[in-house]
């Protein structure tokens, strides 16, 4: 069984993808991609994809 304490890998990992979506939402709410002109829409899905692949990679021993 894999460790999931606060040293754990799949702890660190798990702060990791939070901290990640948390900074993007909240850049979002705030305003500060209007002036970039982004695709925000596209922001958060390429950086959810971004992660999903991280997490598949973590969990099949590849990252």
């Amino acid at each position: 069984m894999a460790e999931r304490g606060a040293g754990s890998a799949l702890f660190g990992l798990a702060v990791s993808v939070w901290s990640c979506l948390h900074g993007v939402v909240s850049l979002e709410c705030g305003g500060s991609f209007v002036a970039m002109q982004l695709d925000t829409d596209a922001l958060f899905d390429r950086e959810v994809e971004a992660l999903v692949a991280r997490v598949d990679a973590s969990s099949t021993g590849g990252g």
